[in-house]
């Protein structure tokens, strides 16, 4: 029983890391693509000369969520929240010059809110199907990971049909 527990955990964190990063970053790509493509740029990393960075928060942060749910503090997660919100407000309020125009602060703002739902979404969804496996509810735990899945590649979708 303490290795399949151990093996739920693990599954969770890996669909909250691993999945939530193929699919956040994926998502991510396409937002900033269609905002820096409309102002002329052509640089494959578009607006963030360090993908990386980002990236690595987002790994970080995922697995915070999940860990916060699992203990049952919560709080941290609006927490978190507030101190990446802090980092970035004075960005949001005022718009960046890029390529042959601006990007809007409330776009910059948009998309922020994009990525840090999507992966709020993947670390409670890897709590929760920790949580469904450790209960042997295979069914319950593959329709959430499926439904989160497609969820964020169907904003991936729209955003990339949007602009067309």
């Amino acid at each position: 029983p303490m290795f399949a527990h151990l093996a739920s955990i693990a599954a969770g964190y890996a669909f909250a890391v691993a999945a939530g990063h193929w699919a956040t970053s994926s998502l991510m790509r396409s937002g900033w693509a269609g905002v820096t493509a409309r102002l002329g740029s052509t640089a494959p990393g578009g607006l963030n000369p360090h993908p990386e960075h980002p990236a690595a928060l987002g790994l970080l942060e995922r697995a915070l969520y999940m860990a916060a749910w699992q203990m049952g503090a919560r709080e941290f997660i609006g927490i978190w929240l507030l101190l990446k919100a802090a980092g970035n407000w004075r960005g949001w309020t005022q718009d960046s010059a890029f390529g042959t125009g601006q990007i809007a602060g409330r776009t910059a703002f948009t998309l922020f809110l994009l990525g840090s739902g999507t992966s709020l979404g993947f670390g409670v969804s890897g709590a929760l199907i920790a949580q469904l496996l450790d209960r042997d509810d295979w069914p319950l735990a593959l329709l959430l990971a499926g439904v989160v899945i497609a969820g964020t590649f169907g904003l991936k979708w729209f955003l990339d049909h949007a602009r067309r």
